[in-house]
Parts: structure tokens; sequence; C-alpha cells
């Protein structure tokens, strides 16, 4: 009898085990898929022209990113950055 409780016990196991595996799996899958499609909004901090192109700053939620654009065109006010 306690022989065929642990067996019982060690297939239910082993299925619980397997349930969380293929789940953490898809969860994984789920959120690597989720992070691929946000883009980061940085917004316009400064520029520096030079004679046929300016370089437009801009800050992405702390760290600085810079463009260059022809130097006639306007910096945007903010960009999308992957």
């Amino acid at each position: 009898m306690k022989k065929n409780l642990k067996i019982i016990f060690l297939l239910v196991f082993l299925v619980l085990l397997t349930v969380f595996v293929l789940n953490s799996t898809k969860l994984k899958t789920a959120n690597a898929n989720y992070k691929e499609n946000i883009a980061l909004v940085c917004f316009y901090k400064g520029e520096m022209q030079s004679t046929f192109n300016k370089v437009c700053f801009y800050d992405c939620l702390g760290t600085v990113y810079a463009i260059n654009i022809k130097s006639y065109k306007i910096c945007p006010l903010t960009i999308d950055r992957d």
C-alpha cells in the first residue's frame, strides 16, 4: 500500500513539474516577443550644427542619443528608438 502511494505521489509530482516547465517556456517566449515591440520615446535636448549636417541630441530615459540630419532641417521634438 505504501509503495503504491509513493508511485502515485511520484507520478503526480512529475506531471506537475512537466506542466510548470511547459508553462514557463511559453511565458518566456511571450515576454521575448513583447519586448521586441516596445519603442522608447526620446525627447529633444539640443543640437549642434556644422556646414552640411546637424546633430540632434535626445534624452532617452537618462541616456543621451544623437541623430544626424541635413543642416537645413528641423530636429524632431521626439523620436522612437527601438
